[in-house]
């Protein structure tokens, strides 16, 4: 782990800080990193939906003020990404819609552009590529008037672009975005978005022909997620499995490790309610 607080620790100094202060907001913030926990371990979905819930318990039945509406927020966003990833997007959505309609006008700048990222990659994994777009692009002067913001909306929405063009064909553009955001994504401590740049950059070697670059980025990164506890995420361990086995597949020199990488992603999948995920490598 090395000089990373693990997350037995953090976990461990909620608990402790919510005994100390009797702080309900802080209690909140103990339920759902429980639920983060064990969604980054694989843990059961009805631990984390269980966790999920109790957190929702605590900021709707006392009386916390305005401290709860970021803390609400960040809830909501929780249950629509847990849905999101176990293959249920109307309640991500819903989640989505809750937590602006209880906040409306009063959420944070910050909290609009993660619910509205949020709702602009549910409506590209509908197919409603133009909402998608239209949806990012309306936070574009939002986020060029704060540094903080642009960090978080620009990958995003390179990440958006890039896998659009990828299935358009338009590999240059690919080539030169992946280059950009490599070079801002090291700056940038967030699991999601280096898993997925390193997806990408596989998917983008595959489809340019060069199977070989692509299963070196693949086997690194899953290299690195089981490098420890603080590295380990149960998603894109089975996001990058599945890949790992489409490229497999392919391969005329050993298509039948495709069978032996697909069933232990099928058995991980299948521990944690991400079964879903497996329909990508099913349909190739």
């Amino acid at each position: 782990m090395g000089n990373h607080t693990s997350r037995d620790q953090i976990l461990q100094f909620l608990k402790i800080k919510t005994k100390e202060s009797r702080n309900w907001v802080l209690q909140s913030m103990t339920f759902q990193y429980h639920a983060v926990h064990f969604t980054l371990d694989g843990g059961p979905l009805r631990k984390i939906l269980e966790n999920i819930t109790r957190a929702s318990y605590v900021l709707l039945n006392f009386d916390i003020g305005a401290s709860i509406r970021s803390t609400f927020v960040r809830n909501c966003q929780l249950s629509a990404s847990v849905w999101s990833r176990v293959g249920v997007p109307t309640l991500a959505r819903l989640y989505t819609d809750v937590a602006l309609d209880a906040c409306g006008p009063n959420l944070s700048v910050f909290d609009d552009l993660s619910i509205g990222m949020r709702r602009a990659a549910l409506a590209y994994e509908r197919g409603d590529v133009d909402e998608a777009i239209a949806e990012f692009q309306s936070y574009e002067e939002t986020a060029v008037n704060d540094i903080s913001l642009m960090k978080i909306w620009e990958p995003r929405f390179m990440l958006l672009q890039s896998d659009l063009w990828l299935k358009k064909c338009r590999y240059k553009a690919v080539s030169i975005l992946l280059a950009r955001l490599q070079s801002e994504a090291e700056e940038i401590n967030d699991q999601d978005l280096y898993y997925e740049l390193q997806l990408r950059k596989a998917q983008y070697e595959l489809k340019i022909g060069n199977q070989g670059e692509a299963v070196k980025i693949v086997t690194n990164a899953l290299s690195r997620i089981g490098a420890d506890d603080h590295s380990y995420n149960h998603y894109w361990y089975i996001e990058l499995q599945i890949f790992y086995a489409t490229i497999m597949a392919q391969s005329s020199s050993s298509p039948e490790r495709a069978i032996t990488i697909i069933i232990d992603a099928l058995a991980s999948a299948h521990k944690s309610s991400l079964i879903t995920l497996t329909r990508q490598f099913l349909k190739n």
